[in-house]
């Protein structure tokens, strides 16, 4: 069973048996060991971008706040969500 993160959380994803490429702006991911594929729109595509050192969500849900101009909470939910989904995916590590 999977635990679920919160904003707190230290977080970065996972780059070993994952290619990654972009087109048109979205990134694309081939999960190697699991032959699964992801393809991220642009909002997910700078938060898989921003993953690649340790953080949190909170600093996560505060960058997307300021580019996309949406709500601090609004940002928070989405970025809990997206966490989550990538853990389940079995690309992010939780570093707390």
């Amino acid at each position: 069973m999977t635990t679920n993160l919160t904003l707190t959380s230290s977080v970065q994803r996972k780059d070993k048996d994952v290619a990654e490429t972009e087109f048109e702006n979205n990134v694309i991911l081939l999960h190697i060991e699991h032959g699964k594929y992801y393809n991220f729109n642009e909002t997910s595509s700078d938060l898989w971008h921003w993953l690649k050192e340790v953080t949190t969500g909170e600093n996560l849900a505060k960058q997307l706040h300021q580019k996309y101009d949406c709500s601090v909470e609004q940002s928070e939910t989405d970025v809990l969500n997206f966490l989550n989904e990538l853990l389940r995916a079995d690309l992010l590590t939780n570093k707390s």
